[in-house]
């Protein structure tokens, strides 16, 4: 791990266009640099999900269309319940 300096992640799918691409492409690798900026030892994921959900709420402010963490299938109605866009 010492001479590991960074890291990258793909993102491939058929179910991938320009109207989805940044909706589907930074969340999910915001969940990898997750992984690869925290130490070997931290794999909770019920602690990371917090952060997680507090930074899709800052690319929807910022423009950009994130889609919501749901464990089962990416293509799901949002839940509205903790939701960020709700006032």
């Amino acid at each position: 791990i010492d001479n590991v300096i960074g890291g990258e992640t793909c993102m491939w799918s058929e179910k991938i266009d320009l109207s989805n691409l940044l909706a589907t492409v930074w969340p999910k690798a915001s969940t990898v640099a997750e992984r690869l900026w925290s130490h070997k030892d931290v794999r909770d994921v019920k602690t990371a999900f917090p952060r997680y959900r507090h930074l899709r709420c800052l690319m929807i402010r910022r423009g950009i269309g994130a889609s919501p963490a749901i464990p089962k299938q990416s293509r799901q109605d949002p839940p509205i319940q903790d939701s960020c866009l709700m006032q």
